[in-house]
């Protein structure tokens, strides 16, 4: 251990051997720079000086290839080196002394424990309580179905049971009537045989006697001739109809599946430092710049699967293509109308939102300036509005006092969703300018200084108002619209 000891230069002076350890900043010192290193500082970090062999340390991290104590650390390779290891130059990637790199080590790992213990654990621990209350309810809401289709198979019971009675009340009613036309038809029968027999036995006896009486009788052989009416009787019979499951079905009811739908947990969006975020410091990529010769765009939108754009300004609306070459203009008169925003819809229609007319208007074909009225507002001015992934109209309106605010989500020109207020029945937006919907179909709205997020039932999900780091450089947050980002 002494002899890997003997081969650690000072940190400081990088030339004579380190006979002593800064167990406070994890530097290797020589006798000459233990003052130098004690005094180079505010004096507000109270040094620990000692010999290696009596640091309290006992974590020093060694080289795998030459068992020596690491004193450079490459941030390139994640590893740890020795003396040796730069001796032989085999490293020439990004390099700082293991002081520093432990201190960047720690400084990174106090901020993963804050996010740890102030962000995650509370937002697992409210997730944990929302999931419990979801299972509680869903345990009640099963719990009624089950309910609910025991009480619907108790009236399809009955129903059957009066069906079933019914029918055998009539059957014993057909019994009845078949037993007393019988029985009549029975008894007529017998009492012309029992007449016909007594007369039989009048005439033996007249005959018998053979004497005037003869010439007084008459006969009864023509009335008897006369036979009751006979039927022929076919009993009444049931046939069985043919039981179907899907009939059946039909009148218990329908099951649904349950619905289960992703949503992104609101907890997770942190507030990230974009200034230590080299991505975001990079040089944008220009892919493609199209002239329009306007000095102010206030707004522009992108056709589908197209390279043509439109974008307005004031009362006109310009559609360009790729070279910035004016395809069409659709022109408005501005005594008549104020534009506030436009969309394109997923077959490339133009649609853009009238302050003036407090209407929605559409433009099929840009060249022959023809416009439809899609939605007429009472009451509301339309502000923003954006065409959603199912095609339906999401648009942002106000009162002429400014005081109410909303999102109503169109189908046509039907309502077939209104968004203005929170759980606690607080007003959402104070000025909504801007609208998009993004790839969770969540509703993002650009307000005076916040940006608005729901998700698409309405339910408020986050805010935000600008990142504190970059708003040390100016005054106020104040965003000027909203888009999604699509990955293909």
């Amino acid at each position: 251990m002494s002899g890997a000891q003997d081969s650690v230069n000072c940190g400081l002076c990088k030339e004579e051997a380190a006979e002593r350890i800064c167990e406070t900043c994890n530097v290797n010192l020589c006798k000459n720079c233990i003052g130098r290193h004690v005094t180079n500082n505010d004096g507000s970090t109270s040094h620990s000086i000692v010999k290696h062999k009596d640091r309290k340390s006992s974590e020093d991290l060694q080289c795998v290839d030459h068992k020596q104590i690491c004193v450079i650390f490459c941030n390139t390779c994640n590893r740890a080196l020795c003396q040796s290891c730069l001796a032989l130059n085999i490293h020439k990637h990004q390099l700082v002394e293991i002081s520093s790199a432990i201190r960047s080590r720690l400084a990174t790992l106090d901020k993963e424990t804050e996010e740890l213990e102030q962000s995650l654990e509370p937002g697992y621990e409210k997730i944990i309580l929302e999931l419990e209350t979801l299972l509680s309810l869903q345990k009640k809401c099963h719990a009624e179905i089950q309910e609910k289709m025991k009480e619907q198979g108790n009236r399809l019971k009955q129903a059957l049971n009066t069906m079933i009675d019914q029918y055998s009340k009539q059957a014993k009613e057909n019994e009845k009537r078949d037993i007393e036309d019988c029985t009549n038809l029975i008894s007529k029968i017998k009492n012309n045989l029992e007449a016909i027999r007594q007369s039989a036995e009048v005439n033996k006896d007249i005959s018998k006697s053979k004497n005037a009486q003869v010439l007084t009788h008459i006969s009864k052989n023509e009335t008897f001739r006369e036979i009751p009416a006979l039927f022929e009787l076919t009993a009444s019979t049931f046939s069985p109809g043919k039981i179907i499951p899907e009939q059946l079905q039909d009148m218990f009811g329908e099951l649904s599946k349950s619905m289960k739908k992703n949503k992104k947990p609101q907890f997770i969006i942190s507030n990230i430092n974009l200034l230590e975020n080299e991505d975001c410091l990079k040089t944008p990529e220009i892919i493609r710049v199209c002239e329009t010769g306007l000095k102010v765009s206030p707004k522009v939108c992108c056709l589908h699967k197209s390279k043509k754009c439109f974008v307005r300004s004031g009362v006109n609306i310009k559609c360009f293509d790729d070279k910035g070459k004016v395809l069409g203009i659709h022109a408005l008169k501005p005594e008549n109308h104020f534009l506030i925003d436009i969309t394109v819809t997923s077959d490339n229609h133009l649609v853009y939102s009238d302050n003036r007319e407090r209407s929605i208007n559409k433009v099929k074909n840009i060249e022959d300036n023809r416009t439809e009225r899609v939605i007429t507002l009472n009451g509301w001015k339309p502000l923003a509005v954006c065409c959603s992934s199912k095609d339906e109209l999401l648009v942002t309106m106000q009162t002429d006092d400014g005081k109410e605010n909303k999102v109503v989500r169109f189908k046509d020109s039907n309502v077939l969703q209104e968004i203005q207020y929170n759980d606690q029945d607080k007003a959402l937006y104070s000025n909504p300018l801007f609208v998009c919907e993004n790839t969770n179909f969540d509703i993002c709205v650009s307000d005076w200084d916040d940006v608005i997020v729901v998700d698409s039932s309405g339910e408020f999900m986050f805010a935000y108002n600008g990142n504190r780091e970059l708003r040390r450089f100016k005054n106020k947050f104040n965003p000027r619209g909203t888009d999604e980002i699509r990955y293909s």
